[in-house]
């Protein structure tokens, strides 16, 4: 990933991607409006990673270990959403996988047991 059309690195990669950004408003301060468009389309590119590797679904990110309390109400959310299943029932199902959201959407779904589901 480049800014500038000229960089040695466009020549040399195997997927080039040029972002086209203009001139910064402070002169050597990379970081406003280049580092931001780098920034965004790394963000992009680990989205769509992470799309194609299964570890989304329907929207929510269910590729995760519940293994915080932000974690733990954050995936108790998604499993609720997912399975229609009521809050409680879903931290129920978390604890019963471990804390894995996908884990436990199967058990929602009637998976004989943990074992099972993964």
């Amino acid at each position: 990933i480049a800014n500038n059309k000229d960089a040695p690195l466009l020549r040399l990669a195997d997927i080039a991607i040029l972002l086209e950004t203009p001139p910064e408003l402070i002169a050597g301060s990379t970081r406003m409006g280049a580092g931001t468009a780098q920034k965004i389309a790394l963000n992009m590119l680990s989205t769509l990673a992470a799309i194609h590797l299964g570890h989304v679904h329907d929207g929510y990110m269910v590729n995760l270990m519940a293994d915080n309390i932000k974690l733990r109400d954050r995936a108790a959310r998604i499993v609720a959403a997912i399975s229609g299943r009521d809050r409680d029932d879903a931290a129920r199902l978390l604890e019963n996988s471990g804390g894995n959201v996908k884990t436990a959407i199967l058990l929602a779904a009637g998976a004989a047991g943990a074992d099972a589901a993964q």
